[in-house]
């Protein structure tokens, strides 16, 4: 399976957890971009039977942050479940803010064998242009030589 990149916003970050621990509070403590997060299909979730729980690991302990939308639910539950590789990161903390108290996640989710993990790709670009500008300028600097040891010959 060729890997598919998908953005989107975590589903349930304003519940708490079985536990009685805040979704919100721990998003405020412990969340940040480029983050990896752990993904969990829950079968027998009573609400959603594709449902898959994203969590959050940290010195202290594995915490549910919210779940993946309903929109991508299914394959990615399905992939988990079939043992093909998914991966996600936080690209985002949204709200917090007085117009917006309430904090969200953007994430990123690879599905399938990537070659690269999320977020590398913009990173390996930069890197693919600046390698070209740098042939291009050795390129140069090397017709330059050609031709001035062409004109000293004559």
């Amino acid at each position: 399976m060729e890997a598919k990149r998908f953005y989107s916003r975590v589903a349930g970050v304003t519940f708490d957890n079985a536990d009685g621990s805040s979704r919100q509070a721990l998003i405020r403590r412990y969340a940040r971009p480029g983050q990896r997060l752990l993904l969990r299909p829950e079968v027998e979730n009573p609400a959603e039977q594709n449902a898959t729980g994203i969590y959050i690991s940290t010195a202290e302990g594995t915490y549910q942050i919210g779940y993946i939308t309903q929109e991508a639910n299914s394959e990615v539950s399905r992939c988990l479940l079939d043992g093909i590789p998914v991966l996600a990161h936080i690209l985002e903390v949204t709200g917090g803010t007085r117009e917006k108290p309430t904090l969200g996640l953007n994430i990123e989710v690879v599905v399938g064998n990537p070659t690269q993990t999320p977020g590398q790709a913009k990173k390996d670009q930069s890197t693919l242009i600046i390698g070209c500008a740098v042939a291009i300028a050795v390129g140069c600097m090397l017709l330059a030589l050609i031709l001035l040891i062409a004109m000293m010959g004559q």
